[in-house]
């Protein structure tokens, strides 16, 4: 996975980035990566018991799809696709 980093990114664009001194820009913005990291890794470990879920073959097949809030969770069916059509995305 891509490591990202929003703070040092914000500071490094940002005109308030000046306020802070390096060796804090730098601390914030390793604190935030781990937290990332650690909520990525809790992501993808609760996404795998749905995707187990999807796999059993007894229950769904590969045309099935889920799709999860913080309120409802979904399992759809697709009965037909069109297939990936990439004419409209911006270059």
């Amino acid at each position: 996975m891509k490591k990202i980093n929003l703070i040092s990114d914000f500071y490094a664009t940002s005109p308030y980035g000046g306020n802070l001194e390096t060796e804090d820009r730098e601390q914030l913005a390793k604190d935030f990566q781990e937290w990332f990291d650690e909520k990525m890794k809790n992501f993808e470990f609760a996404s795998r018991f749905l995707m187990c879920h999807l796999g059993d073959p007894e229950l769904y097949n590969p045309h099935f799809t889920a799709i999860v809030t913080n309120t409802i969770a979904e399992v759809m069916q697709g009965k037909k696709a069109t297939g990936y059509i990439e004419d409209y995305i911006p270059d």
